[in-house]
């Protein structure tokens, strides 16, 4: 027997909320001035990461990995805290 009509396409629907919530939450939400400053601190992590390693490799390991995370949100034109509701300056 097959399934009822609403449960036919369960996964597909799910699926296609999952993208359009996610896509919703990854839009671009900062201006040129925001993606220069976000990739200036992205420089500046890598350098503190690159220092760091050599007297505390763990903690130049996790500037380096933030580093690599601001980095993503100067290409990508987006900020983690506005997409979640914080109002920021830049």
């Amino acid at each position: 027997m097959p399934p009822p009509p609403r449960f036919r396409n369960c996964w597909l629907s799910r699926r296609r909320m999952l993208t359009f919530r996610v896509g919703k939450f990854f839009k671009p939400n900062i201006d040129s001035r925001g993606r220069l400053v976000r990739g200036v601190i992205a420089a500046l992590l890598f350098i503190a990461g690159g220092v760091a390693v050599f007297y505390i490799w763990w903690l130049g390991l996790v500037f380096i990995g933030i580093g690599f995370f601001v980095l993503f949100e100067a290409v990508r034109g987006w900020c983690f805290a506005r997409a979640c509701g914080v109002k920021t300056k830049i």
